[in-house]
């Protein structure tokens, strides 16, 4: 993903997060249709979904969570050892 593409991205999430934490009927409405399109395009054909730039973007968050997670098992695993040889 280029830096255009998380900007995009970024303004799309922030356009979301309000739209998805309005009270407004009118905003949750356009939410549940914006769904209801979504599925209607989709239908039950999973295979014609895309990988876009969000998936991406959850999909690297995971990678690195699960890096982030790892690397902190190795410095708990190096910090026991060192106590252990005091």
């Amino acid at each position: 993903m280029t830096q255009d593409d998380f900007t995009d991205v970024e303004h799309l999430v922030e356009a979301f997060d309000i739209a998805i934490t309005s009270e407004n009927p009118l905003v949750k409405d356009a939410l549940r249709q914006l769904l209801v399109a979504t599925a209607l395009t989709s239908g039950n054909n999973r295979s014609k979904i895309v990988d876009g730039p969000l998936k991406k973007l959850l999909l690297m968050l995971t990678h690195m969570d699960g890096r982030v997670s790892a690397l902190e098992r190795k410095q708990w695993t190096k910090d026991k050892d060192s106590l252990i040889e005091r």
